[in-house]
């Protein structure tokens, strides 16, 4: 389960409003890092845009302030009216053991290394990388609604803690 939380983040977090795959609509409320030296920032211009055919793509980049070896860490997801789901994670397995595609093809299209080590730098998306999540569109309804994520990881080389909320909803016929 910790996976799809990590392929949630990595896909929800950069959205500004997009409006597409089986009428679905999906806007960031808010994305902000808890703490002001994160290791791990997204600056503001990252984004994502969805096509019609349920196509993610990624522009911007992301920021890794030290490079890290190791990564384990928390998360709290809520989306009312379920209960929260929280747990343990150690995000470099994650990367390392991809049983999600999906989360692979995400990493690569942001251009993000898919295992630890993860050096110290800028990784920026790649213009022409599509990610299809077509496979997940007949489960969008399960996701309506207003969802916060609250990340942390004690990576070797510092912390890195991030808030996200977004909202999911599909227009209504008629």
């Amino acid at each position: 389960m910790s996976k799809v939380c990590v392929l949630l983040v990595v896909v929800f977090s950069s959205f500004k409003s997009i409006s597409a795959c089986n009428g679905y609509t999906l806007k960031l409320l808010s994305a902000k890092s808890c703490d002001d030296n994160s290791v791990v920032k997204i600056p503001d211009g990252f984004g994502v845009t969805l096509d019609n055919d349920c196509n993610l793509k990624f522009t911007g980049c992301i920021s890794v302030t030290k490079p890290i070896k190791t990564s384990p860490g928390t998360y709290l997801v809520k989306k009312p009216p379920l209960p929260p789901l929280d747990g343990e994670v150690d995000y470099c397995d994650v990367m390392t053991q991809m049983e999600i595609p999906t989360i692979k093809q995400t990493l690569s299209a942001m251009g993000v290394p898919d295992k630890c080590p993860v050096a110290a730098k800028d990784y920026c998306a790649k213009p022409n990388n599509k990610v299809n999540i077509g496979a997940f569109k007949s489960q969008l309804g399960l996701a309506t609604g207003t969802t916060t994520m609250k990340l942390a990881a004690n990576h070797d080389s510092g912390k890195t803690c991030a808030e996200v909320s977004f909202n999911l909803s599909k227009a209504r016929k008629g």
